[in-house]
């Protein structure tokens, strides 16, 4: 997660068009809901020009409820669960399944955090082999869930109640594997090589379904590149500037490009302190999380299913987006006000 401080500033929106109403709708949340142990913030919002600012503990709506005259009704997240995470555990990136089930990992530990709620969670170390790293994994039905690791190039299912390990996919190249997602039964990977080229295949079909030649490789702290899927339509966020967002389906790739320099007041030399976390599809929308490494500011863009753009939000919390669960119903997300914790959010449109 990107973390940081930041105090509010003037920031004038440009570009998208905002609701004329309250553009901000805060579902609240049971008082005996999981997140009731953290400190209720507030939301600013009105017919005014400055950008709604959000300053909240227990987030939950991230997203305006507008038309714009396209009968388009944008999605809003409810916290549904909030647990912390062990001390010293830094997810990169996570997954989560349709019943809420849950899996994070620490690509510097190669450690992973599986929970089913209500406290239930458990962190399994990394195998013994000191180059593996996890790149994916998957949640099964029933009590065990999936790792495809790095170094190793095996996907390594581990028994829930005992821990106990056995390989279910061998084999897999090592060469620049940075990101995995499975999806229908299939593991999506992800790879750069030492020339920047990108390439996303299927393991299963051995396809390959996306290759780039303009992809940063650089090392920095985050993966270069996200990816997710669901319903058969791809997503490879690249995550620095200028964060492209690739939509990899039946009829080829679409690129679509968050206009930071139209909606953010920086000087341009600033948007490269812009990094995307995640791009995820729910339901028809895909949603845009972009993280400014050098504060707490966060920026949400939300996008048609063929990468136009319908509106935006920015918040000022330390919150990213890591994943949505196949249903499109749940989105998993980490935030850290001190501690790092797993936040779950129900998705409604």
């Amino acid at each position: 997660m990107v973390l940081g401080s930041w105090s509010a500033g003037d920031s004038t929106p440009r570009g998208l068009p905002r609701c004329s109403r309250d553009d901000l709708h805060v579902d609240r949340e049971p008082e005996d809901a999981p997140s009731g142990r953290l400190s209720r913030g507030r939301a600013i919002t009105g017919k005014v020009r400055r950008l709604p600012l959000v300053y909240t503990a227990a987030l939950v709506v991230l997203y305006p409820a507008c038309d714009h005259g396209r009968s388009l009704r944008t999605p809003t997240l409810t916290q549904v669960g909030a647990e912390f995470l062990p001390e010293g555990f830094l997810p990169a990136s996570g997954s989560i399944a349709d019943n809420g089930e849950f899996v994070l990992w620490d690509v510097r530990t190669a450690a992973v955090y599986r929970s089913a709620g209500a406290e239930t969670g458990q962190l399994y170390p990394s195998p013994t082999d000191s180059s593996a790293y996890p790149v994916g994994a998957a949640v099964e039905q029933g009590s065990s869930f999936q790792v495809l690791y790095g170094g190793l190039g095996k996907v390594i299912e581990i028994d829930v109640e005992t821990g106990k390990r056995r390989v279910v996919l061998d084999g897999i190249s090592n060469e620049g594997l940075i990101a995995a997602v499975r999806t229908d039964g299939d593991w999506i990977t992800a790879q750069i090589n030492d020339e920047g080229t990108l390439r996303v295949s299927s393991l299963v079909s051995e396809q390959q379904l996306l290759q780039r030649y303009d992809v940063s490789a650089r090392t920095t702290a985050l993966t270069p590149v996200s990816i997710s899927a669901s319903n058969g339509r791809l997503l490879a966020a690249l995550r620095e500037t200028p964060s492209d967002v690739i939509i990899v389906g039946g009829s080829g790739a679409i690129t679509v490009r968050p206009p930071l320099d139209s909606l953010l007041r920086v000087p341009a030399a600033g948007l490269r302190n812009w990094v995307s976390i995640s791009a995820l599809w729910l339901g028809p929308f895909l949603v845009h999380s972009l993280a400014d490494l050098q504060s707490d500011r966060r920026v949400l863009i939300t996008y048609s299913e063929t990468g136009a753009p319908i509106s935006w939000k920015q918040l000022v919390t330390p919150i990213g987006l890591v994943a949505a669960s196949p249903n499109g119903r749940l989105v998993l997300a980490v935030r850290n006000l001190g501690r790092a914790e797993a936040v779950r959010y129900a998705v409604r449109y």
